[in-house]
C-alpha cells in the first residue's frame, strides 16, 4: 500500500485537552483491503460508534485516514477528498425505510490529494488533518462520509476501501454506505455488505483529542476570570 501524505497543518483547540487518542480504528489488524464493485461509489460512507470520551467531555476529531481504491490504469491531475462528520446515525432512516441515515453535521472539510497515476488498480493511504478540529457532540453512532472527484468531477474508477474486519478500537456493525442512486446523500437504500463477509467496513482510523464540553469550557473559563480578579484585587 502506497501512502498520500497531506501536510496540512491544523489548529491547537483553545482550552484543555487530553493527548490525542485514536477513537476508532479499522485500519489496523489483519485483512486485505478491497473496494465494492458496484457503482456508483464514488461518495461513500459508514456508522460506527468512537471510543468513550469519559464524563463531562466531548471528542475534538483532529484527523481522519482513510484507504483509496483506484481501478485501473488512470491520470488524475488532481484527486479531492470531501471528509463530512457526523454526530447521529440510524441505519433504520431518521424518517424510516429510504430516508437519510445521518443528521447533525459535525464538520466537513476537503482535501486535495493532488496527482494520482496509476499502472493498475492500486490502494493509497491517506493521511488528512482537519484545518480546525471538528467538535463532535456524540461518540454513540455517528457516522463518516467521505465525497470523492478526480479532477472535479465523481468518478467511479475511485472509491473507499473496505475491510472483512472488526473495529480494533470502537465498535461497528456489518453494513457499509454507497449512494447508489447517486442523490448526493445517503440514505437507507444505500445500505451494502459483502457476500461471505462478517464485519464489512470502510478502513477508517479517527484521531482525536478530548475536550471539556462546550458548557463545562464556559464554566472553565468564568472560573479562570474569578482567579484572575482575586489576584489582582490582592496585588491593588
Amino acid at each position: 500500500m502506497r501512502n498520500i501524505a497531506l501536510s496540512i497543518a491544523f489548529a491547537a483547540v483553545a482550552g484543555s485537552s487530553l493527548a490525542q487518542t485514536i477513537v476508532y480504528d479499522t485500519i489496523a489488524g489483519t485483512g486485505a483491503t478491497t473496494t465494492t464493485g458496484g457503482t456508483p461509489r464514488s461518495r461513500m460512507a459508514d456508522g460506527m460508534s468512537f471510543l468513550d470520551p469519559g464524563a463531562g467531555l466531548n471528542w475534538s476529531v483532529t484527523s481522519v485516514d482513510f484507504t483509496l481504491f483506484v481501478a485501473g490504469a488512470q491520470n488524475f491531475t488532481d484527486v479531492t477528498a470531501e471528509v463530512i462528520l457526523w454526530n447521529e446515525w440510524n441505519a433504520a432512516g431518521f424518517g424510516g425505510a429510504g430516508t437519510n441515515v445521518f443528521q447533525n453535521e459535525a464538520g466537513r472539510q476537503t482535501f486535495s490529494l493532488g496527482p494520482v497515476t496509476t499502472a493498475g488498480s492500486s490502494v493509497f493511504a491517506v493521511n488528512t488533518a482537519f484545518t480546525t478540529p471538528i467538535l463532535m457532540s456524540a461518540f454513540n453512532n455517528v457516522g463518516i462520509e467521505i465525497n470523492l472527484l478526480a479532477d472535479s468531477a465523481a468518478n467511479q474508477n475511485l472509491a473507499l476501501g473496505l475491510k472483512d474486519f472488526a473495529p480494533t478500537v470502537g465498535t461497528g456493525t456489518n453494513l457499509f454506505y454507497r449512494d447508489a442512486d447517486s442523490n448526493g446523500s445517503i440514505q437507507t437504500t444505500d445500505g451494502r455488505t459483502i457476500t461471505g463477509w462478517t464485519n464489512t467496513n470502510v478502513a477508517f482510523t479517527v484521531h482525536a483529542d478530548a475536550v471539556p464540553e462546550p458548557a463545562s469550557m464556559i464554566a472553565l473559563g468564568a472560573g479562570a476570570l474569578g482567579v484572575l480578579a482575586r489576584r489582582r484585587r490582592k496585588t491593588a
